[in-house]
């Protein structure tokens, strides 16, 4: 109001506060919305424009502030459909390149050892060997090589035979040498110098009875060999058939029985320090001078159930061991002991063991009724080729394939100590007639199943002197095993000294027989 007199706004005021409530609030709300309305889409949009561009937002580096810079949508990456030939046919695979080496040496037939696993015999061929690798080559009477693989075809190795020295006494001195078959000259030095391995001599003469042998020079010492011809005292014709008619000897079974040459000499046991050496295998020197005969085979299941019908030498786990021409086994020392007096009432020979109270006994002067091989009697033959070895096939491992019946790779399946460089041929024991040739023909001497023999057990006496056809004869409980079986592979087992003992049957364990071949004299023990 101015002067008393209200303004024109004023009036209007006036009137609009005297106007109806109603419309007034009707008025008012439709223009209060509108302004909400307009308000809330606007904030909406603002916020929409801030996300959107924060994407696109980078730090200024001038004053640290942000740049909204526009951003480029990229294009899908299209590929190829899959079509059948991308599916089905796969990446060629370049074929692995074929390497083949030629393996030989001078002599041949050396057994040759990649690393520590056998590769074969030389002449062969060797694939895919690889680089950086060693050969070693072994072949007895000769020096062990060892060669690293390199990238040549072909390997071509000269072997340097190891010598050792014979001393040679020969009569009558006209007679004619004939070494491994050649003509030789005898020396008037009085020795040769050879290879260390298997020779065969033989020495003829006018007159005289021709003889042969076997024998091994040995490195340790100079071997000494004697050979005295017999004259000839019956017509030539008649005398080739009496020595025919002693060779074939054999029991009623016809079972052969082989008669080694006398005197035999050897050291039984073991050497100190000897790879797998026990303490029961001290050395004593044996010499063997009264003749007797020993079976060339191990007696086999058909032989021993003609005395036992009802035997079984049973299975283990898969592998049948009761073939008719399989080794007996599962026999004790006293039935094989019962065996031998049986084949000697089959022939009317005086048996060699007598039944007493508390078992059998060996007769005091046993005759010539069969028997089982002394300890003695089988070592010695064991070594006589070659001699004084560590093994029946030599001083190193494995063994020449197809040699013996031990656990080779086929028995993988049933035993975890095997050779696997090593095959002869059986799981199991083989047949009597198949077990591995060693000295005189004899079969399975080295393996198959192991033997008893005649002797109780105790540990040989520490002496120097030689003991002549000895026996042990200890009551005790225990009986002397000896050879390996199918069931061995150790270095222990496998030697030919190896002792063992027990009065029990075993699956591995069986015997071959023998006999002396004249009554005892007074003279004999």
């Amino acid at each position: 109001m101015v002067g008393g007199r209200p303004l024109h706004n004023e009036v209007l005021q006036a009137a609009d506060l005297s106007a109806s409530a109603t419309g007034v609030r009707k008025g008012t709300s439709g223009v209060g919305k509108s302004f909400l309305l307009a308000g809330c889409l606007f904030i909406w949009s603002f916020g929409v424009t801030v996300f959107f561009s924060r994407e696109s937002r980078t730090q200024d580096p001038e004053d640290g502030g942000t740049e909204i810079v526009g951003v480029t949508p990229t294009p899908a990456q299209k590929f190829p459909a899959p079509t059948a030939e991308i599916l089905l046919k796969p990446s060629p695979t370049p074929p692995p390149q074929k390497k083949v080496v030629q393996v030989e040496s001078r002599p041949a037939g050396a057994r040759v050892l990649l690393e520590n696993t056998f590769v074969g015999e030389t002449p062969f061929q060797l694939e895919n060997p690889g680089s950086g690798k060693t050969l070693w080559f072994q072949l007895s009477g000769y020096e062990s090589l060892r060669i690293p693989l390199g990238e040549d075809g072909k390997i071509v190795v000269d072997l340097v035979p190891i010598q050792a020295r014979v001393w040679l006494e020969i009569y009558p001195p006209e007679s004619r040498l004939f070494l491994n078959g050649a003509l030789k000259e005898i020396p008037k030095e009085g020795f040769w110098d050879l290879p260390v391995r298997s020779h065969e001599l033989r020495v003829e003469a006018k007159g005289f009875e021709t003889r042969t042998l076997r024998f091994t020079p040995a490195e340790a010492y100079e071997r000494k060999i004697q050979v005295r011809l017999s004259p000839v005292a019956v017509p030539p014709a008649e005398a080739s058939k009496q020595e025919e008619e002693v060779v074939e000897v054999s029991t009623v079974q016809g079972l052969e029985m082989v008669l080694p040459e006398l005197p035999l000499e050897a050291t039984l046991g073991s050497a100190r320090g000897t790879a797998g050496r026990q303490s029961n295998e001290l050395q004593i020197n044996v010499k063997l001078t009264r003749a007797f005969r020993i079976s060339k085979m191990e007696i086999s299941n058909k032989q021993f159930r003609a005395f036992k019908p009802a035997h079984n030498s049973g299975r283990w786990k898969r592998v049948d061991l009761n073939g008719d021409s399989l080794p007996v086994s599962g026999v004790s020392w006293e039935e094989a002991v019962a065996y031998c007096n049986w084949l000697s009432g089959q022939e009317g020979l005086p048996p060699a063991y007598a039944l007493k109270e508390g078992g059998w006994e060996f007769q005091e002067k046993p005759g010539t009724g069969y028997r089982l091989p002394t300890e003695a009697e089988w070592e010695s033959v064991a070594r006589m080729n070659p001699k004084q070895t560590l093994f029946g096939w030599g001083d190193e491992m494995p063994p020449p394939q197809a040699t013996v019946n031990v656990a080779g790779k086929e028995s993988a399946k049933f035993l975890t100590n095997h050779l696997q460089a090593y095959s002869d041929r059986f799981a199991g024991p083989a047949p009597v007639d198949q077990a591995g040739e060693g000295p005189l023909g004899l079969m399975g001497l080295y393996g198959n199943v192991c033997e008893w023999v005649q002797d109780g057990y105790s540990i040989p006496p520490v002496s120097s002197r030689v003991f002549e056809n000895p026996l042990n004869t200890a009551a005790g409980q225990f009986h002397v095993m000896k050879g390996a079986s199918w069931q061995d592979a150790g270095i222990g087992d496998l030697r030919i000294a190896r002792r063992r003992y027990g009065k029990q049957a075993a699956n591995d364990l069986g015997f071959r027989v023998a006999r002396y071949v004249e009554a005892p004299s007074e003279s004999v023990p």
